[in-house]
């Protein structure tokens, strides 16, 4: 996670050194989601007929490669091809992550602070990556930020290899696991559209307001630094709610989620406020959507059912790149801005709207989610 938000502090300085537009940056911040739509499919699939072990090894090959071909490139399609392998192999990891950690947590107490430490890792990651590493292209330049996290993540290729398969998931034939590709439950399709359109408004947050900030005279590593300290109110809000968590609240939480979002776009399009403040609602905002998200496939389904949901979740958030590109598009159309952070605002507000449905239309919780 360090790696995919380093994209981010280093998107002005990419935007200055391969002359890019701000469709362009879309484009390139936007490759993640496409990695997503072809893969997170394939990967539960995989994810439900191999070891955990032998997949994470392949994942983290694949973005150890693609970090590394960053961090040597000299040109706009190697970059972009360097960030798409490393999307690939991210994207695999966020299939299995949550899927291992259910199956291994399954119907205990513990699952909703399980989740709530996954997600606390992800904000940590996502918050190294904005302002350590972003500090670091500031001083360095990103060549050299690039060479370390691709040392980095050969460690996780290493550590990859240590991973045991829960007891509770023996390996499957492929004629013994339900397997369909799209599922016809309007409940899922609710709550996996209600993850896009959270991570969508959120990522899009993390991935432009450095380089808006940068456009009204912050320095790079004064404008990363800010953004990163979403990370500092994710936690506190992720620890606050980790013994609170379950299944029969998880509504507040994703509705609270949405709302905070909507704070933070309006308020940083004032510039007098310190740009901390949004940074404070986004954090507040991901502390209180991404566990309950986390958990709520294990919550409501538990089992195959769950696992298939954690790769439509991946695939679904796959069509950000459009979301991304439009955002990127609107900037260089309007020279502004503020309608790209309404437009952040839509998609946080039509993510109300999908989780009142979602918890209109809620069956009973699993057994173990009260």
């Amino acid at each position: 996670m360090s790696t995919w938000a380093a994209g981010f502090s280093a998107l002005s300085v990419w935007r200055f050194d391969f002359k890019m537009s701000h469709l362009e940056a879309g484009f390139l911040s936007g490759l993640y989601y496409l990695a997503a739509v072809l893969i997170a499919l394939p990967a539960t699939w995989l994810f439900q007929r191999f070891p955990p072990q032998r997949v994470f090894l392949c994942s983290w090959l694949v973005l150890a490669l693609g970090t590394a071909l960053v961090s040597v490139a000299g040109s706009f399609p190697l970059l972009c091809a360097g960030r798409f392998l490393f999307s690939l192999g991210l994207n695999v990891h966020l299939v299995g992550a949550p899927k291992v950690l259910a199956a291994w947590f399954e119907g205990r107490k513990e699952l909703g602070a399980v989740m709530v430490i996954y997600s606390m890792a992800i904000s940590l990651g996502v918050s190294s990556g904005l302002k350590w590493v972003g500090g670091s292209i500031a001083v360095h330049g990103w060549h050299t930020a690039f060479y370390l996290l691709t040392a980095l993540s050969v460690v996780g290729l290493l550590l990859s290899a240590f991973l045991t398969q829960p007891e509770s998931e023996l390996v499957q034939d492929s004629g013994s696991v339900s397997w369909r590709v799209f599922p016809t439950d309007r409940t899922v399709w609710l709550l996996a559209i209600g993850f896009f359109l959270f991570n969508i408004g959120a990522d899009s947050f993390l991935a432009f307001t450095p380089d808006y900030l940068v456009e009204h005279s912050y320095k790079l590593s004064v404008a990363s630094a800010a953004v990163s300290s979403y990370a500092w109110a994710a936690i506190l809000v992720k620890l606050a709610s980790a013994p609170i968590l379950k299944g029969k609240n998880l509504s507040y939480f994703l509705l609270g989620g949405c709302i905070f979002g909507m704070f933070a776009d309006v308020t940083i399009l004032h510039l007098s406020t310190p740009p901390v403040i949004a940074a404070v609602g986004i954090g507040i905002a991901y502390g209180l959507a991404m566990p309950a998200l986390y958990a709520a496939p294990a919550f409501l389904f538990g089992g195959d059912r769950a696992a298939q949901l954690y790769g439509l979740y991946q695939f679904v958030a796959g069509f950000g790149l459009a979301a991304q590109m439009l955002i990127g598009f609107t900037v260089d159309l309007t020279r502004s801005y503020a309608s790209a952070y309404w437009l952040m605002f839509a998609f946080f507000a039509t993510g109300v709207g999908c989780f009142v449905l979602l918890f209109r239309n809620r069956k009973t919780p699993r057994p173990g989610s009260m």
